[in-house]
């Protein structure tokens, strides 16, 4: 199994804290990605958060990306916790390969969001 690098392309990455379960996911497991918005703009916003997400396949980064640029419809929506409102996830099931349709054949080394 191979250990993926994570590349969270996060316009508030310097304040933010994401995070993983595992925290060394690997391609054929299901993760979580976790999303702390303490300390950025989405601190205390109560609508609906998407990702733009995408992998990196034999070094070409953002391939197999999920919808349309803009079209929050077509994107993965990230659920807010019900306890702790600034914590949101992503569920990448059931494992990285079919959450972005890639062949099991191809290499993945990062996974990108914004």
């Amino acid at each position: 199994m191979k250990n993926l690098l994570f590349l969270f392309l996060l316009p508030f990455v310097t304040f933010s804290q994401v995070t993983t379960n595992p925290t060394l996911p690997t391609a054929t497991s299901e993760i979580t990605v976790i999303f702390n918005a303490v300390g950025t703009g989405l601190e205390g916003y109560t609508g609906d958060v998407y990702a733009h997400t995408g992998a990196t396949i034999n070094s070409a980064q953002w391939q197999n990306v999920i919808g349309t640029w803009g079209t929050n419809t077509t994107q993965p929506k990230l659920t807010r916790d019900a306890v702790n409102q600034n914590l949101y996830t992503l569920l990448i099931t059931p494992n990285i390969y079919s959450f972005y349709g890639i062949a099991t054949s191809e290499t993945i080394t990062e996974l990108s969001f914004v």
